[in-house]
């Protein structure tokens, strides 16, 4: 039997293989839209409102982010929290007031008015704040077990 007829027999075989797994092993794209469609509303629904209170969001809210959340303790034990404001919208943002609220496991840690500068068109600042808290430097989680909310007091 000669090779080329060897290679092209190979070739129809494994193109019938391939065809089999993508028609009747891989999902069909229908059924993975349709279960994948109520998880995509319930997950927008619950990031749609930044912070837990059932209050109207303010409109840049959606824009806004806060993330690398840090605590440090200076030479006088006095504790402060760093953290990140994102600005994800091609606008600038006016100088915002805002409640910030930092949590571990549902529980709050921190809770600080604060006002943020204005910001650039997608551009990020770090701010650093002193915070009034009972707990020790060893007893505050860890960054990654920290979740920052917000809500803007500013009027729109």
């Amino acid at each position: 039997m000669p090779g080329w007829l060897i290679g092209i027999g190979f070739a129809v075989v494994l193109a019938g293989v391939l065809f089999l797994l993508y028609t009747y092993v891989l999902p069909k794209k229908s059924a993975t839209a349709d279960s994948t469609q109520p998880a995509a509303n319930t997950a927008t629904a619950a990031t749609a409102t930044p912070g837990s209170t059932g209050k109207k969001a303010h409109p840049l809210a959606k824009y806004l982010e806060i993330t690398g959340v840090r605590f440090n303790e200076d030479a006088k034990q006095k504790a402060s929290v760093q953290f990140v404001v994102v600005n994800h919208s091609a606008a600038d943002l006016p100088e915002l007031k805002m409640n910030i609220s930092v949590q571990a496991s549902g529980k709050p840690l921190f809770e600080f008015p604060f006002t943020i500068t204005s910001l650039g068109p997608f551009e990020s600042k770090e701010f650093s704040t002193p915070v009034q808290t009972t707990l020790k430097g060893f007893e505050i989680p860890d960054w990654q077990f920290v979740k920052a909310d917000f809500d803007i007091t500013s009027q729109p």
